[in-house]
């Protein structure tokens, strides 16, 4: 799994927790707390956890990419996933498309959704918490044999 603008970790540190392999990717310089690492390692889950320091790459994979209120790598995260045909999970907080256009809330949510390809089913669900709680979300597709 990878946690991409994963800010201090608390999200992956969790899903680490939950048994799950996850890497967390952040380009700011003060996003990675420590403490999510020594806890990690003091509970005997620090090999499902990782912490980068850098920006979502194009040669960047997993089976499942989570965003929760990632900024502007909302809409690269979608991207990156519907290419892999990968399953994600985004729960935008600000409309900054890459395209520039200018949308509401509500477009920016139907933008993102229509970024999927074929065999995506998107869902749509509000998390139980404050401010910005709406998770788009989809499961990987049916890989078509190769």
């Amino acid at each position: 799994m990878l946690d991409v603008a994963g800010s201090t970790g608390v999200l992956g540190y969790h899903l680490a927790e939950h048994g799950y392999t996850v890497t967390v990717i952040d380009p700011r310089r003060k996003a990675v707390r420590r403490r999510y690492r020594k806890a990690a390692q003091k509970a005997g889950f620090i090999s499902r956890l990782r912490y980068e320091r850098r920006p979502l790459r194009a040669d960047d994979a997993a089976d499942l990419l989570v965003g929760l209120h990632p900024d502007e790598a909302t809409e690269d995260i979608v991207r990156q996933a519907v290419r892999l045909r990968v399953g994600f999970v985004v729960v935008p907080c600000c409309v900054l498309p890459r395209d520039g256009v200018r949308r509401s809330f509500e477009n920016w949510c139907d933008y993102l959704a229509g970024l999927v390809g074929p065999g995506y089913e998107v869902h749509r669900e509000h998390l139980p918490m404050e401010g910005a709680n709406l998770a788009i979300w989809a499961r990987r597709p049916d890989r078509a044999p190769r």
